[in-house]
């Protein structure tokens, strides 16, 4: 079997036990964004109720963004953990 082929079954599993364990726990996510004007100004958007609200919220607000001000999904479960991350640069490309 070849690496690829491999990674693509782990991503799988680890997505349908992750769903898996969102169902057994109820975990809920809150959904919020982080945008950052100037590269030094940091806000907090938010909290939105599903991932898709978020991210269309996201692509309005890239709209009148300037070129140096940054963009980022928050996530905080119920376990009061937060994570962070980029949007791929393609995420923005269909608007």
């Amino acid at each position: 079997m070849k690496a690829a082929t491999i990674e693509l079954i782990l991503v799988s599993l680890r997505q349908q036990f992750d769903n898996y364990l969102k169902e057994v726990f109820k975990v809920k996510k809150k959904y919020y964004l982080l945008e950052v004007e100037g590269s030094v100004e940091p806000s907090v958007q938010g909290p939105y109720q599903t991932e898709d609200e978020r991210d269309r919220a996201a692509k309005q607000i890239r709209r009148r963004q300037e070129e140096d001000d940054g963009l980022f999904w928050a996530d905080v479960d119920d376990a009061a953990v937060l994570t962070v991350g980029a949007y791929t640069a393609g995420f923005f490309w269909n608007d």
